[in-house]
């Protein structure tokens, strides 16, 4: 079963539209790193509507629809995220993303696949190790150059690690198919570590800059050597 913000869908359509709009190129930022931020600001002060089915999915449209305060007050809200991450731009707005080959067709679009790495002596989350993401016995690509991998934890983050691998293509939509990963951790500090996991994805029409659930890594503990 899966769970579904069925507001993600609106305000990044909502976004979508006002910076698509002739006017906003003068007065926003509409690139698209700038479309995300301003609607995670959004999605962060608005009350998620979760659906599973959908029967739900359509039924919450629905109401939404027919609610013209909420449609309003998002709105506003959007105008408000678009002027602080247009007044508050971030380095890397200005960088052209470089991606891998692109896909034209139907393929499998990854999750950000996120976790945590942890001292198994100490229990204390690490900091300024490096942590590298394998596919197919090689480092993975990332979606776009602003990925790292290897990825290099920080000490202002201390422990968590995110990779947003590249879109692979596939046979048609709706295909599924299981993907293997493997996460490895060389440090001299550190005995050797590995970790393999899995998961299975249905195949999308064409690759996507939508906001994907997360898949989410349980607590990985490294033993100092």
């Amino acid at each position: 079963m899966e769970i579904h913000n069925l507001l993600e869908d609106e305000v990044i359509r909502l976004i979508d539209e006002i910076c698509d709009s002739t006017s906003a190129s003068s007065e926003y930022c509409t690139q698209p790193e700038c479309r995300l931020d301003a609607a995670c600001y959004v999605l962060n002060r608005i009350a998620p509507r979760y659906v599973t089915s959908v029967r739900g999915h359509a039924h919450m449209e629905s109401e939404f629809g027919d609610n013209s305060q909420d449609a309003a007050d998002i709105a506003a809200l959007a105008h408000e995220a678009l002027r602080r991450v247009t007044a508050f731009r971030r380095d890397y707005y200005d960088d052209v993303p470089e991606t891998p080959t692109s896909i034209d067709g139907p393929c499998y679009v990854f999750p950000t696949i996120k976790g945590r790495l942890i001292n198994g002596a100490t229990f204390e989350p690490l900091a300024e190790v490096e942590v590298e993401l394998l596919f197919e016995g090689r480092t993975a690509e990332m979606v776009d150059n602003r990925w790292q991998n290897p990825y290099t934890v920080s000490n202002h983050t201390p422990g968590t690690f995110l990779f947003r691998p590249a879109p692979v293509p596939a046979g048609s939509t709706g295909e599924k198919k299981a993907f293997e990963f493997c996460l490895r951790v060389e440090e001299p500090k550190f005995e050797p570590f590995h970790r393999y996991f899995s998961f299975e994805l249905d195949a999308s029409p064409r690759p996507s800059n939508s906001i994907l659930s997360d898949f989410n890594l349980m607590d990985l503990f490294v033993v100092p050597s």
